[in-house]
């Protein structure tokens, strides 16, 4: 005899069935309570903040509702760290991110623009910069530190050379391991050069050079005259990676160095960049053990501020608790325009940082990307 659950006219529930009905009913209650907030908000009027706002905008906003104004509390505070670089000389005159209806034009002078996206991240951003670059000198009492250092320590260091300045809003970190990783400011530009070129000074494993060279669809230079044989054809099989057997040094190290390893050769990066007819590096990668020490002071030498050689500079800075090293890698980085936006700690070792620079002029509107 048929047993009555499973004859004519009965139906199984699969266990699977049952949760496809319970997550369709979750979807429809979250689709219903939002169908409500959308109804709500656009009953009353609320407005909704689209981009976070930082912490500076919050105090400025605080001190204007208190009758301060532009004048008083924090709010004059961020303006007259930001007033010169945004384009005025106070509080009122700094433009914040959140201070915008880009649906209106701007009054700026004597024609009227529409404020983009763009340009209202850029002047935020300088703001943020210029109010980090006061208190920063603030804390190293009005000057740039100098032999011997007393009062300073590994702590002090950190604190005033190792925290980010600049707020990058559109950064990303590239590569498959967590020790190989590194932060990227604004990768959607990048992409907009049809060519982007990655050198990368030290490389031992390729996880950020091909995860880099694929995303931006550009080409990487490892360049680096010890590599192994096994890494060497790993590149050979990618036509994306190319390997440059060369090591780089500053320009009065080339010949000790040359002494030191006389089968190898050894260039400073300007004369790479010449050999390989390139005039501009969207990203440039520092790590090769201390190496950083010498090159950065060297772009001082050959390139300057206005003709600076990479969008970005990523790199490992070694011995942070030395002030005189740190000292001399991150200035020589300021006064090439460069503004630290991401600084985490290096696992390979206890006073190694992994540092993200982006160029004043990558992240300016203004300034043509890529390069003329």
């Amino acid at each position: 005899m048929m047993h009555p659950k499973r004859g004519a006219g009965f139906k199984r529930v699969s266990h699977g069935d049952s949760l496809v009905r319970a997550l369709l009913a979750a979807l429809a209650s979250f689709l219903a309570a939002a169908f409500i907030c959308v109804v709500l908000i656009l009953a009353t009027g609320a407005s909704v903040t689209i981009f976070p706002v930082p912490p500076v905008v919050v105090a400025k906003k605080a001190a204007e509702a208190q009758g301060g104004g532009s004048a008083g509390g924090a709010g004059a505070a961020a303006g007259e760290a930001g007033g010169a670089a945004a384009g005025g000389s106070g509080g009122a005159n700094v433009p914040f991110l959140s201070d915008f209806d880009l649906s209106k034009p701007i009054v700026g002078g004597p024609e009227t623009k529409k404020q983009t996206i763009d340009e209202a991240d850029f002047n935020h951003g300088e703001a943020v910069y210029q109010m980090h670059v006061a208190q920063r000198s603030e804390m190293m009492g009005g000057s740039r530190p100098k032999p011997p250092y007393r009062g300073w320590n590994a702590g002090k260091v950190k604190e005033v050379f190792l925290s980010p300045m600049y707020p990058c809003r559109r950064q990303q970190k590239l590569a498959r391991r967590g020790e190989a990783a590194w932060w990227i400011c604004n990768v959607a530009k990048i992409r907009r050069n049809p060519h982007p070129i990655i050198y990368s000074i030290g490389a031992v494993s390729l996880d950020f050079e091909d995860v880099a060279a694929r995303k931006f669809k550009a080409t990487s230079f490892i360049i680096n005259p010890f590599l192994e044989a096994r890494t060497k054809a790993q590149i050979a099989k990618r036509g994306h990676l190319r390997h440059v057997s060369v090591g780089v040094g500053a320009a009065n190290q080339i010949e000790a160095l040359r002494k030191a390893a006389p089968t190898k050769e050894f260039l400073t990066l300007h004369t790479i960049m010449k050999e390989l007819n390139h005039t501009h590096i969207d990203i440039l990668k520092i790590d090769c053990e201390r190496c950083e020490e010498a090159v950065i002071p060297d772009l001082v030498q050959f390139f300057g501020r206005e003709q600076a050689p990479a969008s970005q500079i990523i790199l490992e800075i070694h011995q942070t608790h030395h002030v005189g090293r740190t000292t001399e890698v991150m200035f020589a980085l300021e006064d090439l325009g460069y503004r630290l936006f991401q600084a985490e700690p290096a696992s390979s070792c206890n006073t190694c940082y992994h540092l993200s620079f982006v160029h004043e002029k990558f992240v300016d509107p203004q300034v043509p990307y890529p390069p003329v």
